[in-house]
């Protein structure tokens, strides 16, 4: 079992665990005025943010954790 685990959910976001806890979720945010792709993120403590990568949203989303 690794620390850090990402799971694909059906809908189409991603859920990540924090040894066995959710931790927070992140799916791809559409807007037209977005040129480049972002991730919108949201940690288990209420936290948001955007990342411009799967791997930044997954860091984002463990340093809110703490």
């Amino acid at each position: 079992m690794s620390a850090i685990e990402t799971t694909k959910n059906g809908d189409g976001t991603y859920t990540i665990r924090y040894f066995g806890k959710d931790a927070g979720y992140f799916a791809k945010a559409n807007s037209p005025a977005f040129t480049v792709d972002r991730y919108r993120w949201v940690s288990v403590h209420g936290m948001i943010g955007y990342a411009y990568s799967k791997a930044q949203a997954r860091k984002d989303i463990i340093g809110a954790y703490h």
